[in-house]
């Protein structure tokens, strides 16, 4: 897996730039870095931090990953993570993704699942309502590059 982190430090910088125009600062999503993040992909998967699902093309490119781990409940886990390259994006490797995050967090026995997801990221959240999250009540707001965007959290029943 540590073999991957290139191509999901790519696919991160791509659907960072994508998916948060005019919600993160341009200038901001500009000066993303694909070697910063490899380096810290890296040291997460040789860490064991978290659980990294890649969902590969038919030549084997790497176009989309999900990440995920412990919530701040014991039963309760987190999808941290999920990006696909923006070319790829309503092609189906989206629902892949999903379901083996789900698959992963379900195999390490916890009973839920969050995530957050910027308020204003309307085709992310009809993402995760259509593959069975619910906005849960919380928000939060914190400091991205600048700006201070609010996410709400999604959660689901694991079992």
């Amino acid at each position: 897996m540590a073999e991957d982190a290139r191509a999901i430090s790519e696919v991160q910088v791509l659907g960072w730039q994508h998916a948060y125009r005019g919600i993160l600062p341009d200038e901001f999503l500009a000066e993303l870095s694909v070697e910063r993040r490899e380096i810290w992909w890296q040291h997460q998967i040789q860490a064991g931090a978290l659980s990294v699902a890649v969902v590969e093309d038919d030549d084997g490119e790497v176009v989309g990953f999900a990440s995920s781990g412990r919530g701040d409940h014991p039963h309760e886990a987190e999808l941290y993570a999920i990006y696909l390259d923006p070319g790829r994006i309503g092609k189906g490797f989206g629902r892949s993704l999903m379901e083996a995050a789900v698959s992963t967090m379900r195999a390490q026995k916890y009973q839920q699942a969050i995530l957050w997801v910027f308020a204003d990221n309307a085709p992310a959240r009809r993402f995760y309502e259509q593959a069975g999250w619910s906005v849960d009540g919380a928000f939060k707001v914190e400091e991205i590059g600048g700006a201070q965007p609010t996410q709400v959290r999604y959660r689901r029943a694991l079992e």
